[in-house]
């Protein structure tokens, strides 16, 4: 399970800093949003898809599923990254004795 993990971890850098550099080096289509919602923005969803922006959705896709995908490995193991549900509540230590703890005063009062 370790190596898998490993690998999982590996991908899931590698295509983060590829995903990051992708980004950078992609020319800019000008407006962004309002230009996107404002009719004139096709080629942002995709409709002339440069070779660049394909790359980028596919560095996207593996760098979900790598995460996807960690999640799932690691919650299996003994490491301690289970659901919090897994975990056992944590109780205050009993006073030896019986005896109560003394009754403190408020800030304020």
């Amino acid at each position: 399970m370790s190596i898998l993990l490993f690998i999982l971890t590996g991908l899931f850098a590698l295509s983060s800093l590829l995903l990051i550099g992708i980004i950078l080096i992609q020319e800019s289509k000008g407006g962004g949003l309002s230009e996107a919602f404002g009719g004139m923005g096709g080629e942002t969803f995709g409709h002339k898809a440069s070779g660049a922006n394909k790359v980028t959705w596919a560095l996207a896709a593996v760098w979900i599923l790598t995460a996807v995908g960690h999640h799932l490995v690691a919650g299996q193991g003994s490491a301690g990254f289970g659901s919090l549900k897994e975990k056992p509540a944590v109780t205050a230590p009993e006073i030896p004795g019986g005896a109560q703890a003394p009754n403190v005063p408020s800030p304020g009062k």
